[in-house]
């Protein structure tokens, strides 16, 4: 991607999560001092396994391909020849954010590492980690 192309997506970006207040990764889900949370839902060591398996699923399976594929297609192609209006370029340009968002936090669960910890009773759990 060319040095202006990354300026302008940078600013489609601050304008979709400042100005349009779109839905952000870090307001689906968020690490904070050690705890895991989808929304403001506190998740557990055995459901964020659980979560990861699922989100491993998704990506690799062959309905998330079409579907993000498709809609992808669908998005540019309005955007690019049927737009009659700013608001048209605009809308698809929101539907492209979205599934970045979605896509993102996918693979950001997918990833996720769940590491060892020592409890204060000296036994050990697990703790949530980052990527």
């Amino acid at each position: 991607m060319s040095e202006a192309s990354n300026e302008k997506a940078e600013l489609l970006n601050l304008l979709f999560r400042e100005i349009f207040h779109a839905v952000t990764e870090s307001e689906v889900f968020r690490f904070e001092k050690g705890k895991f949370y989808m929304g403001d839902v506190e998740v557990g060591s055995a459901e964020v396994l659980m979560l990861q398996q699922q989100a491993q699923s998704i990506l690799s399976s062959r309905i998330w391909e079409l579907l993000q594929g498709n809609m992808r297609s669908l998005a540019i192609q309005r955007m690019a020849s049927q737009s009659k209006n700013w608001e048209d370029v605009f809308f698809g340009k929101a539907m492209l954010y979205e599934l970045n968002v979605i896509q993102n936090s996918l693979r950001s669960i997918a990833i996720l590492k769940v590491v060892e910890e020592n409890k204060p009773d000296g036994t050990l759990g697990k703790k949530e980690g980052t990527t």
